[in-house]
């Protein structure tokens, strides 16, 4: 997993939009896994999951819900799709937030409801 902390302005989501692929370098290069993330964009979205801090998601998806989303959306099925979602539900230590179909995912940050997650991005290489 990989996060930025830095003031307002530094930088930080301009340089994971272009890890991710999803805004293209002007100078300079990335490799994840390696694939270049200005030559091989495809490659790179592959084998990265990115969620930035403000993604839009339904409200009333619950933690697990959104897994299996995510899951169906990367084509995964049968034992490997079960074997990963609890890969990345014991990794990223959100057993208490799939343990009940009923709770929800958003939570109250500053009189908003908001997702429990940082932006990240996770390399599956």
């Amino acid at each position: 997993m990989l996060g930025f902390l830095g003031p307002n302005g530094a930088g930080k989501t301009t340089t994971m939009r272009m890890i991710a692929g999803f805004l293209a370098p002007s100078t300079g290069t990335a490799i994840v896994c390696g694939a270049d993330v200005g030559t091989d964009p495809v490659a790179v979205k592959r084998r990265l999951g990115y969620l930035p801090e403000g993604a839009p998601l339904y409200v009333d998806m619950t933690t697990a819900g959104f897994l299996e989303f995510v899951a169906s959306i990367r084509g995964l099925a049968g034992a490997d799709r079960r074997r990963r979602l609890g890969d990345v539900v014991e990794r990223m230590h959100l057993g208490a937030f799939c343990a009940s179909v009923s709770r929800r995912s958003p939570r109250a940050i500053g009189g908003a409801w908001r997702w429990p997650r940082p932006s990240c991005t996770i390399p599956t290489c």
